[in-house]
């Protein structure tokens, strides 16, 4: 288990410091095809919290290249080359959101996991305004985009802490 802690506050911890995150404009049926067939629980009963803690992890995982994507974002990127990293950085937001939206968290944890899947829908969603801010030429917009980005990596920070003080 201490190694799955320590990949899920890694993962939880990138948002805040790719400073990127997503937008509703990827389709919500783009991954589903591609989502774990476990992420369905039977009867919507919650999964045990070895289940869940494995389902976290294994949708939060990709999450992990996000990081590496916005590190390509320099002060010489054109606004174009940008826009690119933020569509691929939201992609990967977005797909994070729809493997772990669908699981059915033990109840102790219930509402975290909730909060954990608005902040990755979020970051999807927000990743999305600062890409097409930059290709509308919009300074204003993008510089929103960024706040935002910023505070829901904070939020999601936060909530990995919350998961790990209570043992997950």
């Amino acid at each position: 288990m201490p190694r799955r802690l320590t990949v899920l506050v890694a993962v939880l911890g990138l948002a805040l410091v790719a400073g990127c995150g997503g937008s509703d404009k990827k389709p919500e049926t783009k991954s589903t095809a591609n989502a774990p067939t476990t992420n369905a629980p039977t009867a919507n009963a919650p999964v045990t919290k070895a289940e869940y803690e494995t389902r976290l992890v294994a949708g939060l995982r990709p999450a992990q290249a996000a990081q590496a994507v916005a590190k390509r974002i320099t002060k010489a990127s054109s606004p174009e080359s940008a826009a690119k990293v933020f569509d691929q950085v939201g992609g990967i937001y977005q797909k994070a959101y729809e493997d772990i939206r669908p699981i059915m968290p033990p109840t102790d944890i219930a509402a975290v996991h909730t909060q954990v899947v608005a902040a990755l829908q979020g970051l999807a969603r927000d990743s999305n305004q600062a890409r097409d801010s930059l290709r509308s030429k919009n300074r204003t917009a993008y510089t929103a985009a960024l706040k935002d980005l910023k505070g829901q990596g904070v939020k999601l920070q936060g909530l990995g802490r919350q998961l790990t003080a209570r043992g997950y």
